[in-house]
């Protein structure tokens, strides 16, 4: 059975979601507020598991293409005081 699916949002998680259903054979619709899609802020820091996903659904090329490898990674600790 083929669905039409509507989505609101193209974020990432819309986008996924979108990109699965049409690949089961389901007629997606994406509704997004902004005027167009581009960059915005400093980027998407993507785990192991998730860059496994993309890969299993067939863009670990695209993705390798639009990403970068970071030179360095930290992260800070800070305990709040009640």
């Amino acid at each position: 059975m083929t669905l039409d699916i509507s989505i609101v949002g193209a974020g990432l998680g819309g986008l996924t979601a979108a990109f699965l259903l049409g690949r089961a054979g389901h007629r997606v619709t994406v509704y997004e507020a902004a005027p167009e899609l581009g960059e915005i802020g400093a980027g998407i820091q993507m785990s192991p598991n998730v860059t496994r996903l993309f890969q299993r659904w067939g863009l670990g090329e695209r993705l390798e293409k639009a990403s970068l490898v970071p030179s360095g990674f930290s992260m800070r600790r800070c305990k709040l005081l009640s």
